[in-house]
């Protein structure tokens, strides 16, 4: 659970079972996904309650990592004179400092908010035309 992986990818299971209309399938998948992540996490909250809003806080407040997307974009776009980037050793990482890396850094949850919502709107469609795919072959046998 140290990444975020599980919930992004968890939608994507949920939306096909939607489609399928394998309603009680969905709702032991959802259960189980918020077993595992209270068993994961009550621990923590048992030890010390701040350790979570610490753990957040921290990667809040590191700087943009070299090694990410947007870092990388970032360094091309230094390499081409686009912009200026300053290096950072914090937080036990490279990260570059700019104000284009700011804003990226601060807009970067809505951006991948929008990623994410156009990926499964496609997956959805992807689906439902298989489906209405299949119907159809299925009536001309």
């Amino acid at each position: 659970m140290a990444k975020i992986f599980p919930i992004v990818v968890a939608p994507l299971f949920a939306i096909w079972l939607l489609i399928k209309g394998q309603y009680m399938r969905l709702f032991k998948g959802i259960a189980a996904f918020t077993g595992v992540v209270l068993l994961t996490i009550i621990p923590w909250l048992i030890m010390d309650a701040g350790s979570l809003s610490s753990f957040l806080t921290y990667h809040m407040d590191r700087g943009l990592h070299a090694e990410s997307t947007y870092g990388s974009f970032i360094i091309l776009g230094q390499h081409f004179g686009w912009t200026s980037v300053e290096w950072d050793f914090s937080f036990g990482s490279f990260n570059i400092t700019s104000g284009l890396a700011d804003n990226l850094a601060d807009a970067s949850f809505y951006i991948m908010g929008l990623v994410l919502i156009f990926a499964y709107a496609l997956f959805t469609y992807q689906l439902r035309k298989q489906e209405i795919t299949k119907l159809g072959t299925d009536d001309t046998q």
